[in-house]
């Protein structure tokens, strides 16, 4: 049992990998906002933030013992590196700055800083922020520039109690978009009937991961591969037949 209380612990020791896993990030209540403002106040260089638009205040904790706090506010309304990077037009940037969010405040608490808290902490806000808002992008492969992106649910929630998922958001974005000429790719979530039928409906192509939790579509896929390869068309027969002259 770790003795979490004694702060000459926390000043000093290296933590298990066990302990790290058990600290815990969530939104702080109303009543708790006065003190995590006085905490940065005192411990942030840059104090107290000032509330802009839409914000989340999480706190990280150990068995109920604040460790560390997190603020987040909108992203910067421009930003020249950001917009190079994400490669979106104005226009663009003007319809989907509120899908980005911004780290505005990051405090490990001085009472409980030990060596790797700090990264440990911001792993798991990033895991929180994907459970606050769920959303699904459609990314060009040698950019990386999302070009379309779907929010399955804007209200606060967990994993556990999440309305709509990855699967069925992806669905909803294939069927907004024209993909023209397009090959879409995926891990083997989104390797399922309506998929293979909404892709191409909306003019492209699709390839998919394929896992053995599906038996049946695995055998199949392997009967194929064994006959015909599955990237390349057979070589035309180069024998002198009227056929292979005229390419068919």
């Amino acid at each position: 049992m770790i003795a979490s209380d004694d702060d000459s612990f926390w000043l000093r020791t290296e933590p298990s990998p066990g302990f790290l896993r058990q600290l815990q990030a969530r939104t702080l209540q109303p009543h708790e906002h006065a003190r995590a403002a006085q905490l940065l106040d005192a411990e942030h260089y840059l104090g107290e933030p000032i509330p802009v638009g839409q914000s989340l205040f999480q706190v990280v904790h150990h068995q109920g013992r604040w460790v560390a706090l997190l603020y987040w506010g909108p992203a910067a309304r421009k930003l020249a590196d950001r917009e190079d990077w994400i490669g979106w037009t104005d226009h663009q940037r003007a319809e989907r700055l509120g899908l980005i969010v911004q780290n505005r405040r990051f405090l490990v608490l001085s009472q409980t800083r030990m060596p790797n808290l700090a990264s440990r902490a911001l792993a798991l806000d990033g895991k929180y922020v994907r459970d606050q808002v769920l959303t699904v992008c459609l990314s060009d492969h040698e950019t990386g520039a999302p070009l379309a992106i779907a929010v399955a649910d804007p209200a606060p929630r967990t994993e556990d109690n999440k309305k709509e998922g990855e699967l069925t958001a992806a669905r909803r974005l294939a069927q907004q978009c024209r993909l023209d000429n397009a090959l879409v790719t995926g891990d083997a979530l989104h390797c399922e009937r309506q998929n293979a039928f909404n892709l191409p409906e909306a003019g492209g192509d699709f390839l998919f991961q394929l896992k053995d939790n599906q038996p049946t579509a695995i055998e199949q896929a392997r009967k194929i591969v064994a006959t015909q390869p599955p990237l390349f068309a057979p070589r035309a027969s180069t024998s002198g037949t009227a056929d292979s002259t005229n390419g068919r």
